[in-house]
């Protein structure tokens, strides 16, 4: 099972060694996605698109956008500046060892949760989702997460996949992801004695932004050049500007006129 890890996130399941790229046609709602959201009350919890449906009836206590702060300190000055752009109607406070706890109001008292507790959630939720539409025992995931993120907060995510009951074989960057869906079953790409074929991928998100250009040769492919921005509020003038300097290794003449475009038109 591969999990794409984002505000939505999406499955995509492996079985004899061939990927299954419809996404998250495993949910009894029919959705591609599910909401990064957990939602708690009196008396249970829930997780997806139930838990986004109580983001008015039940604000304080319905939790999202829980990943930015994984694998982090409170005192982290990407939290602070997070919580200060950003202001969450939910809880976050300091932890005797300095780590993030968010709180909230769960079965008649208020509990606090880890941002890690929260991802592992979310995973449990994603893995009993997968079990229901497989009719199988699903133990071996692949994570993905943004090119961004350090050390710390990749051994967070696999500290979060082991408490789900998930055996996290690999976490892999966004871009790389996104290269291998694009060519995996793509049969016209050249052989490994002709030039490559190099690709852009843009990846636009809540609150970054990831660029990567991918050499592909057949059944293999390599990152040429991997940035990433996370301030949203620049978001336009860095994709120009990362379009402009990736123009040296492969024609994106397209990309740049496009974005320039998108620029003006924010202006």
């Amino acid at each position: 099972m591969v999990l794409d890890q984002n505000t939505e996130t999406c499955i995509h399941i492996t079985r004899h060694k061939h990927l299954e790229l419809n996404g998250l046609y495993l949910s009894k709602l029919k959705r591609h996605k599910i909401k990064a959201f957990v939602s708690f009350n009196e008396k249970n919890r829930s997780i997806g698109v139930s838990a986004k449906n109580q983001c008015i009836t039940n604000l304080k206590n319905t939790v999202s956008v829980f990943k930015r702060f994984i694998g982090r300190k409170f005192t982290d000055p990407f939290v602070q500046q997070e919580l200060a752009d950003f202001p969450k109607p939910y809880k976050v406070e300091q932890g005797k060892n300095g780590e993030i706890l968010i709180k909230v109001q769960y079965l008649e008292g208020e509990q606090q949760f880890t941002p890690e507790q929260m991802m592992a959630a979310l995973l449990t939720k994603l893995k009993q989702i997968s079990e229901a539409g497989l009719k199988t025992k699903v133990v071996d995931v692949v994570v993905s997460v943004p090119t961004f993120f350090t050390d710390i907060e990749r051994r967070a995510m696999l500290n979060s996949c082991e408490v789900a009951g998930l055996n996290c074989m690999k976490v892999m960057n966004d871009s790389t992801a996104a290269a291998l869906g694009y060519g995996i079953y793509k049969q016209d790409l050249p052989a490994e004695t002709e030039k490559a074929k190099n690709v852009v991928f843009v990846d636009i998100g809540y609150c970054s932004l990831q660029v990567a250009i991918v050499a592909f040769h057949k059944t293999k492919l390599k990152i040429l050049v991997g940035e990433m921005q996370q301030q949203q509020l620049t978001m336009w003038y860095n994709v120009t500007q990362q379009s402009r300097m990736l123009s040296n290794i492969c024609d994106i003449d397209k990309v740049s006129k496009i974005s320039t475009t998108n620029l003006k038109n924010c202006n």
